[in-house]
This record gives C-alpha cells, structure tokens and sequence, in this order.
C-alpha cells in the first residue's frame, strides 16, 4: 500500500447494523474522519435454512456428533438468493468510503467464536494442547481454516477464543471489490468484539489496580459484559434480552442483578457505558440503579485521536469497536494492543510487498554462483573426512562393545545378589501394608458409591477387624457386611436427625487373604462429580448425566431456548429423577428472566415442596419474585425460612444480603 494511503476504516457487523469508522494517520496519532450506519434488510449471518453439503454418516463415526457452529463452512444459505438484492444498503455504505485508498478492518461475528478458558499462561498452550483438552476435535488439529487467539487473564489463566467458519463479511467485501473498484482492497485484521473492548479499556487510562470495572457494551445484537480486575482481563459474560422488550434498560439491569447472584460476579466500582444504548437517558438510568458506583459513556479522551466536537459523545460511545478497529490497524505506537488477528495468513502473506530492481538480480546471480562454487568445494572435501571418520567410528564401536559385555557380566552377578538380599526385607514390609492398602480400597469405593454413608471408626484385632458406620439407607449395612468374608453384623440402632431416619451399625470381620506381591488395581472408579451450574444429587442413570450435562453445557453458553428444550426432555424421560427437580428450577430461572413470573413461581414450589437439594436456590428465586411484585413481607419470611431449615447452604450470602435489602426498605 502506498505510503500516501493514510486512511484506517473499522467495519463492524452487529446483526442487520453495519457501522463504518474513518480515520486519517497523522504522524502518531490519529483524526476521525468519518462515522457512518446503515440498517440491512436481513443480516449477514441469517440462521435460517442451513443446507449440508457432502455430509456422510462415515463423518459422525470418525469424529463424533457435528457441531453446526464449528462445521458452517460446511452450510451455504440458499443459493437461489440474489446476495447483493438483499443487501442493498450494505452496498450503498460501502460506496461513501474510498476502500481502494486505505486499510480495512473488520469484526469477527460472536456466533462464529467460541471461549475457554484455561488455569494455564498462553505460552503453554499449543494446538495440541487444546486437542487434548477437547477445545479442538483432532481433525481440527492442523486446519488452517480455524483461527485461535488468546486474552491473557488474571492469575495466568488465558482465554481461548476460537473462530470457525467463514467471515460473511469479508466475503461480501470481496466481492464487492471485484465488481466495484480496479484496485484491490487491503486488509489489515479482523479482530474479536471481546478482545477489542478488552483493548480499549487497557488503553483507555480509566483502569486502577486496586479496583473492579466492568464495561457494558449494548449493541443491536451484541450485548456483553467485559469484566475487569484492576488492570487485568477477569471475564465476559452475554446478556440475552427479549426481542420484544418494552423497557430494554430494565431488562438489562435485572440481568446484570442475575448475574452477580448465579454467576457470582465480584463487587465493581465502575461502571462504562457503550453502544447504541449510551444517551444521555442511559447513563441517567444506570447512574439512578448503581448510585454507589461510578457511572460514565465511553469516551476516548486519553487516547491520540482527534475527534470533530460538533459529534456528539453518545455517538462516539456507539461506534467504539469500528473506531478501535481502525485505530488498531495503525499500530501507534503509543497504544498497547493484544496481538490477535483471525484474517487468513494466506491474506496477509498475499498483501506483503516484493520488489527488487535490476541491480538486485546481478547480485543474487553472483551471490548464487559463488554459493554453488563453494558448496561443490566444501561437499568433495566433507565427503573424504565421513569416510574417514566412519571408519574410526566403527572400530570404537568394536572396542566399546567388548568392554561393556564385560561390565554387564559383573553387573548382573552384583544384581543377583542384591535381589537375593532385598527380597525377604520387601516381605516382610509390604506383608501388613498390601493387607490393610486392600481393606481401605474397598472401603472407599462402597462409600463412594453409597452416598450418604460413611465410616466413623475401623478397629483391629488379632484375627479381624471391626468397623463402625452411619447410613440413612438401611439396605447399606447388607451391602457392607458382604465386603470382606466371616462378617457379623454385631449391631444397628436407629434414629431421627432433622427429621429423617439414620442408622449406626457395627460389623465384624476376617481379614481377606492377600498375597504379598499382588498388585490391587481399582478397576472400578466412581463417576467425577458433574461440573454444573448448581448441586446436583448422584443418578444411577448414565443416560440422565448425559443429558444434563447437555443441560448444563448450554446454561453456560447462554443458549437460553436449548437449555428450556433440553430440561423438558429430561423431565418427560426421568420424571422420578432427582435432576428431573433441578431441571423444573432452571427452567423457572430462565423464564422468571423472560417475565413468566406465574410459571417460574409454580416451578420453584414444586422444587421447593420435594425438598431437593435446589429448595434452598429456589426459596432464594421464590423470594425475590415476591420482592419484584412489592411483596416485601412475604419475601422477608420466605428467606428467613430458607435460612432456618438449610444453615449450610451456599446461596445463604445471597439470601442474607437480598434480606438485608428488604429490611432497610421497610425501615425507611
């Protein structure tokens, strides 16, 4: 690109809004030249009818379930569709910028990007890595096509951020360059809208070390949150609004209450507004809700550009990512950006510039015919020398093997008496230890797999041992006795603890007969516990863990409507299953978050009445529900109910805090 070509345009697609930034370099800063936006009649990315192309049943055998997400370039939207028809006011945008005379970047689409995050720093993360912790399926290993960056976090965790498939954008620019413009566009990086925000924060001078920020940037489709812990990258977490919602900044607020109770956000002292939801009523709104904490726009006062002040701030908040866009493709050198790029390499090697003068061929020509002369010299010359050393290399070899048959001979007879010598010490203390390793063994796997069951005393004897025990199921204790042979169950008492029915039981035995060089394997392990977003009770159903963990595996991804699917599919196939309960209560959260405030309610009670182990989550649910519909009474006693009958609890922080709340209302 030429060097008079000092233009930088962000193009930033969010959903059916496409927004352009303009800037022009000056020395090390920058002038905004431009902000522009129009709204397209369907969007880029239409989720609509998604055509397979080439699928057969062999890919499912080879590489498991397809996920549409990572396989979309694999779908094409139909073809009978005349693109540039429906997109008739992306084109008319694009006309009012002179592409051909500068960089371009652009957005990475969120659905088309996936996040983990790892305890580990991104210098330890490889692509094999991330094969191995199933981030990546294997045949993705070595696809050029998939694109990884990386957001360094606090504490060396680092977050993955994986992007799959085709940018819709960057296509459609392509194409328009062919049909519009004679020279071909440059293009500098397509970035995430995540790592950007990210970016922009860390350079926008507004972070402290000491304190919490979190910035809420409320796109048309984006909405996220970008939580930061003094100067480091925290989280980011979506917040899904309803596509009919009366009061957009209500809905916010209550999500953003959400999370901090389910997602347990930490406290934040400042709060940053940006996009198209940062007016000045915006600010009003979310300074009225927050009035401890600091409320501002974005704005990009500290930052080398130079802004018209004929634009209004509100309109600078709203074009934030397509400014940082272009103000990343300038590479200041007085800002500090995360290296990310998801553009092709291909591209970017495409772009580099070649050149070389006639002047430059005559040297390359004398340069290789030296090369070849000295190479031909120096390859007869290191010929002669490897016969030569071959040769001495061999007879060493010969000398080298006679002496060490000689020193294995000594070796094995110094062995063979050491083994003798060893060998009666190792029975003698491995004899009791492999004995009382087989005892404990077992005991652990039966506690393991008999929940609410554990040992309270093991005693040894001459000929035996006894142990002593509690369970509240008493078909445990025959289960127990069978362990270990000549069993005596030599007592069992009852009694009620908390209203429930628990028995103490004693049972004696023979030791088992062990050998003293067998070797116990633990060919039975009990099932890891299940990593999801509540407490879950143990299922003897591997189908039922399956699904939930599906269940669970959307809950984080925020895909609200496979969650509520998934939920009602457990509790049609499991209605008598513990977790059939925990998913009646996920389902009450999401619809309590869409204002089904009657169904959510009748959800937590049946929840409530089982008494199962999310009574105490949804008593808290239950609670603010009240409080939401002015019922502060019933809310108070319903949460100092909770906190009486489950003292132990881990949504207690919640429900004393949400208490204490009430408590001041009703005083004032």
């Amino acid at each position: 690109m030429s060097k008079k070509n000092k233009f930088h345009f962000g193009i930033f697609e969010d959903g059916k809004n496409i927004k352009i930034a303009q800037l022009q370099m000056q020395k090390n800063s920058a002038s905004l030249v431009s902000l522009q936006k129009e709204f397209m009649d369907s969007p880029l990315y239409a989720g609509a009818v998604l055509k397979k192309k080439n699928f057969e049943q062999g890919d499912v055998e080879n590489n498991g379930p397809i996920n549409l997400n990572e396989q979309s370039d694999d779908f094409d939207l139909d073809q009978g569709e005349d693109l540039h028809s429906k997109f008739m006011s992306l084109e008319y945008l694009l006309r009012r910028f002179p592409l051909n005379s500068g960089k371009l970047a652009l957005n990475a689409n969120n659905d088309k990007l996936n996040f983990h995050t790892l305890n580990l720093p991104q210098k330890k993360i490889t692509r094999s890595k991330l094969v191995e912790l199933e981030i990546l399926k294997p045949y993705e290993k070595r696809d050029k096509n998939i694109q990884i960056n990386f957001i360094p976090n606090v504490n060396d965790q680092t977050t993955i951020v994986v992007h799959r498939g085709e940018n819709k954008l960057f296509s459609f620019l392509q194409d328009f360059n062919k049909k519009n413009a004679h020279k071909k566009y440059f293009y500098s990086l397509i970035d995430c809208n995540d790592i950007l925000l990210t970016d922009y924060l860390k350079n926008s001078k507004e972070l402290a070390a000491s304190e919490n920020t979190l910035l809420l940037y409320l796109g048309h489709e984006y909405k996220k949150g970008i939580f930061m812990e003094g100067n480091s990258y925290k989280k980011s977490f979506p917040i899904m609004t309803s596509a009919n919602s009366f009061d957009i900044k209500e809905e916010i607020y209550s999500k953003l209450m959400l999370m901090e109770d389910e997602e347990d956000l930490p406290e934040f002292s400042k709060l940053i507004i940006a996009g198209d939801y940062s007016k000045d009523e915006d600010i009003a709104y979310f300074s009225q809700k927050y009035e401890n904490i600091e409320v501002k726009r974005a704005t990009f006062e500290n930052f080398p550009l130079t802004i018209d002040p004929e634009i209004g701030a509100d309109e600078i908040a709203a074009y934030i990512i397509p400014i940082m866009l272009a103000m990343k493709s300038m590479h200041l050198k007085t800002l500090h950006f995360i290296t990310s790029n998801f553009l092709s390499p291909k591209v970017i090697e495409s772009q580099k510039p070649f050149k070389i003068g006639w002047h430059g061929f005559v040297i390359l020509a004398v340069i290789f015919l030296t090369v070849l002369y000295l190479t031909n010299s120096y390859l007869n010359f290191n010929q002669q020398l490897n016969q030569m050393v071959a040769k001495n290399k061999n007879l060493e070899q010969k000398l080298q093997s006679i002496k060490q048959d000689r020193m294995i001979i000594q070796n094995v007879q110094k062995q063979i008496n050491q083994i003798i010598e060893s060998d009666s010490k190792i029975t003698n203390i491995l004899e009791n230890k492999n004995k009382w390793t087989y005892i404990m063994n077992k005991f652990a796997y039966a506690v393991a797999t008999h929940p609410k069951s554990w040992l309270t005393n093991v005693k040894s004897e001459k000929n035996g041992f006894i142990i002593s025990g509690i369970t509240d199921d008493r078909e445990n204790i025959i289960y127990f006795s069978k362990l270990f042979p000549n069993s005596n169950i030599t007592s069992v008492d009852s009694e009620t603890l908390e209203g429930r029915e628990i028995w103490s039981f004693d049972i004696s035995y023979d030791y088992p007969a062990i050998s003293t060089f067998e070797i116990i394997e633990k060919k039975e392990k009990s099932p890891p516990p299940d990593v999801t977003p509540v407490k879950t009770m143990e299922t003897k159903n591997n189908s039922v863990n399956t699904l939930y963990r599906q269940i669970t595996n959307a809950y984080y991804q925020g895909d609200r409507k496979k969650v509520i699917n998934l939920a009602r599919k457990l509790i049609e196939k499991y209605p008598q299953d513990e977790l059939a309960l925990n998913s009646k209560y996920l389902i009450g959260e999401l619809i309590y978050q869409e204002g089904k405030t009657e169904e959510a309610l009748q959800l937590f009670n049946q929840v409530i009445e089982a008494k199962n182990n999310m009574a105490p989550f949804a008593m808290y649910m239950k609670a603010k529900l009240m409080a939401n519909k002015g019922q502060n009474q019933q809310a108070i006693e319903q949460l100092q109910l909770l906190m009486n009958y489950y003292t132990t609890s881990s949504v207690l922080p919640k429900a004393k805090k949400l208490l204490r709340t009430l408590e001041g209302a009703q005083n004032e």
